[in-house]
């Protein structure tokens, strides 16, 4: 994303807050629905326009193993952290369209392990990411 951006690349945090996971994220990450997580909410922005919403679910375990690395991201995009230590793994990644009345919108999402510990990053795809060039 920084390199189709042209340099011109931010990170807008909207959310990060402690909440109970929705029940199908808790199922993905194998722990009980009524317990807190970590949750992050951003926006992934190109030339000032929104091109992803990223949501990202951290159970305790992992927030244990990563709390301060986690709460120091602020505005910068979590894959900073988690393409640059060689301790986590991601594992599949799901696809699937998301829809919202007559927009449909690509997403996917994907558990990434800290040892054994995951995390729940799930990213949707705005429409005007039709439009940014690939590499």
């Amino acid at each position: 994303m920084i390199l189709a951006s042209q340099g011109q690349f931010q990170v807008r945090l909207l959310r990060l807050s402690r909440d109970f996971p929705s029940r199908d994220e808790a199922c993905v990450l194998g722990i009980p629905p009524h317990r807190r997580v970590l949750i992050r909410e951003v926006e992934l922005m190109g030339k000032n326009q929104v091109w992803v919403y990223a949501r990202s679910v951290v159970p305790d375990a992992t927030l244990s193993h990563c709390h301060q690395a986690l709460h120091q991201l602020g505005n910068r995009s979590l894959g900073s952290l988690l393409f640059s230590d060689p301790r986590i793994r991601r594992g599949a990644i799901q696809v699937t369209h998301l829809r919202d009345g007559k927009e449909v919108y690509p997403a996917r999402r994907s558990v990434f392990y800290l040892d054994t510990h995951p995390l729940l990053v799930t990213e949707v795809f705005l429409p005007v990411m039709a439009s940014v060039p690939r590499r």
